[in-house]
Formats: C-alpha cells, structure tokens, sequence
C-alpha cells in the first residue's frame, strides 16, 4: 500500500507527539529540545505552504494536537523552573542549559511566528482559556 504524504506528515507527527511525551516524563530537556526543534520545523514547513499540519484558511492556525504539545513544553519548563528554585530539584549541567536554551527558543518561537495580530502565544493563551483535550488525557486529569 502506498502511503501519501500527509499521511506520512500525520504518522511523523504522531510519532513526535509520543516522543515528546516521553520526554516530558522523564524531565530529559536535551531530548525536549530537538523534539521542539523539530516540531518548529514542521509547523515551519507548514506556514510556507509545504505541508499541510496548518490550515491557513481556519480562524486559528495552530491545530489542536501542536498548541496542546506547545502547551506541555511550556508547563514542564514552567514547573522545573520553580522546581529547581525552591531546591527541590537538582538538575545535571547539561540538562539546566538544555532547560534555558529551550525556555528561550520557546518563547521566541512563540512570540515571533504566526500572523501579527495573532501569533502563536496569543493563541496558546486562547487554547488555555478554553482546552481541548484528548479522552486519553481527561482520563490522566
């Protein structure tokens, strides 16, 4: 069977959303950091009319499945960043600088991409004013 490419594009990202979760599980911020960069890529790719993750004519750009996994880098960034504050974690080396160089990005990323008046943080913002979540989720919440 021959496979097209957006479902290939939809498999790949399946499979980065899986990988994502794993490393959010186990707080591994160099791994969360390519695994952000390659979700850029595609969203990237996607702004640029090479793929079809985002569909331009919708309201909002960024599908539900992206801003949920933007969502996530955010809160674990978030939470080890107070986490390593208050002292109850203590982070390697080069786990801490894979931490900052990715609060970094992130918040580039956020702030720079997408239409003017509605880049990607005020979309994460509207995201978690009303969240759409998955069933596997709501059972985990």
């Amino acid at each position: 069977m021959v496979k097209t490419g957006q479902d290939k594009r939809r498999e790949a990202l399946t499979q980065m959303m899986a990988d994502l979760k794993n490393h959010l599980k186990i707080n591994d911020f160099g791994s969360l950091l390519s695994d952000f960069e390659r979700l850029s890529e595609e969203v990237d790719k996607s702004l640029n009319g090479n793929a079809a993750l985002i569909d331009l004519e919708k309201g909002d750009i960024l599908p539900n499945v992206v801003a949920r996994a933007f969502v996530k880098i955010e809160d674990a960034i978030n939470e080890s960043t107070q986490a390593t504050k208050e002292k109850k974690v203590t982070l390697s080396k080069q786990n801490s600088m894979s931490l900052n160089k990715l609060k970094q990005k992130l918040k580039k990323y956020l702030s720079s991409t997408g239409p003017a008046e509605n880049n990607f943080e005020k979309q994460l913002a509207k995201f978690r004013e009303n969240p759409v979540w998955s069933e596997d989720e709501r059972a985990a919440a």
